[in-house]
């Protein structure tokens, strides 16, 4: 009877720590949804030993048919509040993502690839030599979204 009282009250004092790591779990924003795919969005911190920590943009593509399906969209971005690409056709901005059927692909910290957007460093500016100001991504859009089945 002592071991299930035990047992019950570390159970009880660790349920509220294991409530508090669920609700640390990124939170997905839908950006764009139809009949054929979700793209969602969520913003996370990156720390990393070879260069400056940083915010990144993270992009989460479902594909929610049974086909394969290629889907490109054009990045516009805004930092600090002016578009540092709206008068520009770069191929930089444009991307292209094969996903397989039923599946999803999610971007993170360590790919440097079309699946994140870098949001801003998140170092102290005291810590990153020669550099005078922290640009911060303002606004972000998807243009252009094309689904093609593969």
């Amino acid at each position: 009877m002592n071991k299930l009282i035990t047992i019950f009250i570390i159970f009880f004092y660790l349920l509220p720590s294991m409530t508090i790591a669920k609700t640390e779990e990124n939170i997905w924003d839908i950006y764009y949804s139809d009949s054929q795919i979700v793209i969602s969005t969520t913003k996370i911190p990156c720390e990393y030993n070879y260069k400056f920590n940083q915010e990144l943009i993270i992009i989460k593509i479902q594909n929610i048919t049974s086909n394969d399906l290629l889907v490109e969209w054009d990045n516009k971005l805004w930092y600090d509040e002016s578009c540092v690409n709206c008068e520009k056709d770069n191929i930089e901005f444009k991307n292209k993502i094969k996903i397989e059927s039923g599946n999803e692909i999610i971007g993170n910290c360590s790919e440097n690839n079309n699946l994140r957007i870098f949001s801003k460093f998140t170092e102290n500016i005291e810590d990153m030599p020669g550099v005078t100001k922290i640009t911060e991504l303002t606004k972000f859009k998807f243009e252009n979204i094309k689904i093609e089945n593969e």
